[in-house]
């Protein structure tokens, strides 16, 4: 997912992981966060901002778009108000027909 704000292009990526707790296995979604640099080339365009993890408790129903919106949530909070709307609106218009 891309978002673009204040003439900043920002990387969103989630990724799924797996783990095994006494009652079942669970999973829990990361969300990395890179700032995009236009004028570089391959993998050195992406810079980190920030990674961020979401955990799945093993009481709760799994839902991916649950998991993604928690990850997300935990990832932009330093950034300000109006960054975060503009996330949300590109995190929903993405996301919109997941279950």
């Amino acid at each position: 997912m891309k978002v673009n704000f204040e003439d900043t292009l920002y990387d969103v990526r989630f990724h799924k992981s797996h783990r095994g707790t006494r009652r079942k296995r669970v999973v829990d979604t990361a969300c990395v966060l890179s700032i995009v640099d236009p004028t570089k080339k391959g993998s050195d365009k992406y810079e980190l901002f920030t990674k961020t993890i979401s955990k799945h408790n093993h009481m709760d129903k799994y839902s991916k778009v649950t998991g993604k919106r928690l990850a997300l949530a935990k990832a932009i909070m330093p950034l300000k108000r109006d960054a975060r709307v503009a996330f949300f609106k590109a995190f929903d218009a993405e996301f919109a027909n997941c279950k």
